[in-house]
């Protein structure tokens, strides 16, 4: 048999979750694992899938349900100074499996218990970069003996002690986890000396009897229930005779036990103090973040208040907060409630989230990551990760991975879309893969431009499919000078709109600080406006016709490409975008090996049908040089500069353009194109010319 099915058979008929994992790794083989973390999988499916997938590892599923109010558990300690002192808190570790490094105890726990990273803390009070012990939980999963881990060496259980009846596990409350925490805290003073004290016998010596009382006072002072006390104390006692070499014999324990609890509360130790009235909306703003998760789960990341939820940190409906707290208080005033908003973005403020300091996006392992319903594909590995909140990832994408799909109906669609032009279909796929992270590098936006029923709507649909709903805006890029329009491009990743008018000039200076990657202004309701945000948003922009603009510098010129889409489709199908939608897994494989693609290559390889259109665009959207194009030649003579003036806002008025340059930037753009005034004697009088004059129309 395999290595993964007799041993999934046997936790199947224990009651538990067994899933096949990738051979000689760590992820699960199979698309939408976490299901099997609330059901627990048939014969047939485990049968199923040891034939397909025979030189699996095999994973554990936790978080399933194993009792009333009570799930599987795990505890992974990566850090193998915390072995013992996790064995102390919890009083066991059987059973438990240990890979390369550390050690995975298995528990149970109630079902009210979160997934939680726990860090060391060292001297300076500085959290280690990695947890040093997790309690993994529901929408965890993890790899157990007999598999291979991905150095080769084979994962053990420790003392050949294996998960049996899941009713026997040790259990872990929320005491024993408080424990635990202090040990990475540092704030373990009086649980080692516990741990370590020594029974000599009665009357001999030893320091038991203080270390006891000693314990007793500081576990009252961290609000532990009587009862919980009791066991610890007396399970501390039992280890040191056994240390000793002793038999535990404490008949009067309970009553001595007991007497120490009341001396300690007796002395006011413990750790509840006199209760000072909160303001509401303080009370309110902890009962918040509280229902939120806790201050590891929840971030104000640029003003949007976010909740880690399975793998992604998406915006919290404030709306739905404050009907809670209505409902909680119905006294609440409409200020207090704000105010507690208030305070509840200053305490999940973070800054720095979502990317690493001073490294560029395409190497930064928070960059090159996006967030599936079945895990997190890793771009720089290409490994199907479990979701993880230190990856930071704002969105996730609606679909699961599978390494086999394919995208035959999307191959087709672009094909026809622009016309079999190579280079356009890989700047189309190369720039929606840029799309899906937060790299603002490449500093382009996109037009799609073309004559109606011509596939463009259908592509943009596809690349919103592709996106988390939370991701896409559609501001126009006429209307990023609107404060609120701006604004709620912030945690965007695309934006995608239609035709603009002419009669509207592109915003062209936040157009190139946000493709740019430049922060800018933003002001989110009730709140100050906030001037250092930088946006990760790209656009792509469906036109008939190109928009107006009056910026003519290249800055805005070398932002711009245009995809031409020449064909209109003959016979609209109906269901294509139904088809499109089902390829997904597929479209995105081929968008992640364009995104290598346009890394190796280090930017965009735009079509010369592109870079001719973007000349064309810039020249006609420059009033003057366009001007001097079609109505001016070089004279040495020279004319006037108001004949010249008077000329140029005739021809502006005549071809329909509605703004055009007042004379004072008419002249210095005259200037910048190399016609500068020229003082030239004309009869008797000196005259400010350019050296240039009016063609003759009637000549054309």
């Amino acid at each position: 048999m395999t290595i993964f099915y007799n041993e999934a058979i046997r936790l199947y008929k224990n009651g538990l979750s067994p899933i096949p994992i990738k051979s000689s790794k760590k992820a699960p083989a199979i698309s939408n694992w976490q299901r099997y973390c609330s059901e627990k999988p048939t014969q047939s499916q485990i049968d199923e899938w040891n034939e397909k997938y025979p030189n699996a590892n095999i994973g554990l599923c936790l978080g399933t349900s194993i009792g009333e109010d009570i799930q599987l558990g795990a505890i992974d300690i990566d850090d193998d100074e915390m072995i013992d002192k996790v064995k102390n808190a919890i009083g066991s570790v059987s059973p438990a499996k240990k890979g390369k490094k550390g050690l995975t105890i298995f528990i149970q726990t109630s079902k009210k218990t979160k997934n939680t990273k726990i860090k060391n803390i060292d001297d300076s009070g500085k959290p280690s970069r990695t947890p040093a012990v997790e309690i993994l939980l529901h929408g965890s999963q993890t790899v157990i003996p007999p598999s291979i881990h991905p150095s080769g060496m084979q994962y053990k259980w420790l003392d050949d002690k294996k998960i049996e009846k899941s009713t026997l596990l040790p259990l872990l409350d929320e005491w024993v986890l408080d424990e635990i925490k202090s040990y990475c805290n540092r704030d373990d003073k009086y649980f080692v000396s516990l741990n370590e004290m020594v029974w000599l016998g009665v009357d001999e010596g030893g320091d038991t009897h203080d270390t006891c009382v000693a314990t007793v006072a500081h576990l009252v002072s961290r609000n532990w229930p009587d009862e919980v006390i009791h066991r610890r104390i007396e399970r501390a006692k039992r280890e040191a005779c056994e240390r000793g070499g002793d038999t535990y014999d404490w008949p009067q324990s309970t009553n001595v036990i007991q007497g120490w609890i009341d001396s300690a509360r007796a002395k006011g130790m413990t750790g509840s103090k006199k209760q000072v009235k909160r303001p509401a909306e303080r009370v309110m703003a902890d009962w918040a973040l509280d229902e939120l998760g806790g201050m590891e789960y929840v971030a104000n990341i640029n003003g949007l208040l976010r909740m880690y939820n399975n793998g992604h940190w998406p915006v919290v409906d404030v709306g739905n907060i404050k009907r809670n707290m209505y409902a909680i208080d119905p006294m609440l005033k409409e200020r207090e409630a704000r105010s507690a908003m208030t305070i509840l973005h200053t305490l999940t403020l973070r800054n720095g989230f979502g990317y690493t300091q001073g490294i560029e996006a395409k190497n930064d392992p928070k960059k090159q990551r996006i967030c599936l319903l079945n895990g997190t594909i890793n771009l720089r590995t290409g490994e199907l990760e479990q979701h993880n909140y230190e990856h930071e990832l704002l969105h996730k994408l609606n679909f699961n991975w599978d390494d086999e799909s394919k995208c035959p109906m999307y191959n087709k669609i672009i094909n026809e879309t622009f016309d079999n032009d190579e280079k356009s279909i890989n700047v189309w796929d190369e720039f929606c893969a840029l799309s899906l992270i937060d790299d603002m590098s490449f500093q382009r936006l996109l037009f799609l431009k073309g004559a109606g029923g011509n596939g463009k709507g259908t592509l943009s649909r596809v690349l919103m499919a592709m996106h988390d709903p939370q991701a896409v805006g559609s501001v126009g890029i006429t209307d990023l000078n609107n404060e609120r329009k701006r604004t709620s491009l912030v945690g965007k990743l695309i934006n995608i709109s239609g035709e603009q008018s002419r009669l509207n000039l592109v915003s062209d200076t936040y157009l190139k600080k946000i493709t740019g990657g430049d922060p800018i202004d933003v002001r989110q309701l009730y709140q100050e406006t906030q001037n250092n945000v930088n946006l990760s948003v790209r656009f792509v922009e469906l036109v008939n016709e190109m928009p107006a603009t009056s910026d003519s510098s290249h800055a805005l010129k070398r932002r711009i490409i245009i995809l031409n889409c020449p064909n209109k489709v003959k016979t609209p199908d109906l269901n294509l975008d139904a088809k499109l939608y089902e390829e997904r897994s597929g479209i995105l494989i081929r968008w992640i090996k364009s995104l290598k693609r346009l890394y190796n290559r280090k930017d965009f390889d735009e079509p010369k049908s592109s870079i001719d259109e973007v000349n064309r665009y810039m020249l006609e959207n420059d009033s003057v040089q366009y001007w001097m194009s079609q109505c001016l030649e070089d004279c040495e003579k020279g004319t006037h500069s108001k004949e010249l003036y008077a000329s140029y806002l005739d021809w502006a008025k005549t071809n329909g353009y509605k703004h055009y340059f007042p004379e004072v930037q008419w002249g210095r753009r005259l200037v910048s194109l190399g016609y500068p005034v020229k003082i030239k004697r004309i009869g008797k009088h000196p005259m400010r010319v350019r050296l240039l004059r009016t063609i003759d129309q009637s000549e054309f």
